[in-house]
C-alpha cells in the first residue's frame, strides 16, 4: 500500500484541501523552538562534569539542578550536526529544554559535527588520544591547509577543499 492510497489522494493535494477548510499547522515559537524541533535525538546520563558527546564535554548551571534531580537516569538530548556550540537538554520535570553551552566554546565555534570527526580523527592517528588543546591545534592546522588548498590554481583540489567549507556536503547539486 503506497502513502497516497493510506491518505485517499495525493498528499499534496489533500494539505491544500485541509488549508483551504481551515487547517493552520502549529509553529514553532521561535527559530531556537524550530532548531530542537528538527534536531537529531539521543539519549545521555548527565554527570557532575555535565554531558558528553562525540568527546566534547557541555555544561551550564541549569544542568546541575536537573543532574541532582535525575539520578543518574538518562535523558533526551538534542543537536543540531550543523552547529554542535551548544545542545538542548530535556527537562522532563518541567517538560522543556534546556540549552547548554559546549565547555570549549572557542574550539566549537562555526563548527559541525562532521568537521568535528575529521579533526578528532587527525587527532587520534597523531597521539592516540583526545584532547581539547589537541583538538584546537588540530582545527587551525586543517584550516591552515584548506586556505593554502584554496590558493592553488588546480580546480580538483580547490573543490575538493571546498568540501570543508561546506561542512562536508557535496559543493555540487547531484542528477536525480
Amino acid at each position: 500500500m503506497c502513502i497516497r492510497d493510506s491518505l485517499k489522494g495525493i498528499p499534496a493535494r489533500r494539505w491544500e484541501e485541509s488549508v483551504r477548510a481551515g487547517f493552520l499547522p502549529p509553529l514553532p515559537a521561535s527559530a531556537e523552538d524550530l532548531q530542537i524541533l528538527l534536531g537529531r535525538t539521543i539519549h545521555r546520563t548527565i554527570h557532575h562534569y555535565g554531558i558528553e558527546f562525540e568527546t566534547l564535554r557541555y555544561n551550564c548551571p541549569d544542568l546541575s539542578l536537573l543532574r541532582a534531580r535525575l539520578k543518574g537516569v538518562r535523558t533526551k538530548i538534542k543537536y543540531h550536526p550543523g552547529d554542535i556550540t551548544r545542545l538542548w537538554v530535556f527537562d522532563p520535570f518541567e517538560r522543556e529544554y534546556i540549552k547548554v553551552p559546549a565547555l570549549g566554546q572557542e574550539y566549537t565555534q562555526g563548527l559541525s559535527l562532521w568537521k568535528h570527526r575529521v579533526i578528532r580523527n587527525a587527532v587520534l592517528e597523531e597521539q592516540g588520544e583526545v584532547d581539547l588543546a589537541a583538538l584546537g591545534r588540530a582545527k587551525r592546522k586543517i584550516q591552515e591547509i584548506v586556505r593554502e588548498g584554496k590558493r592553488r590554481r588546480r580546480s580538483g583540489s580547490r573543490a575538493r577543499m571546498a568540501r570543508w567549507d561546506t561542512a562536508g556536503q557535496p559543493t555540487r547539486k547531484l542528477a536525480g
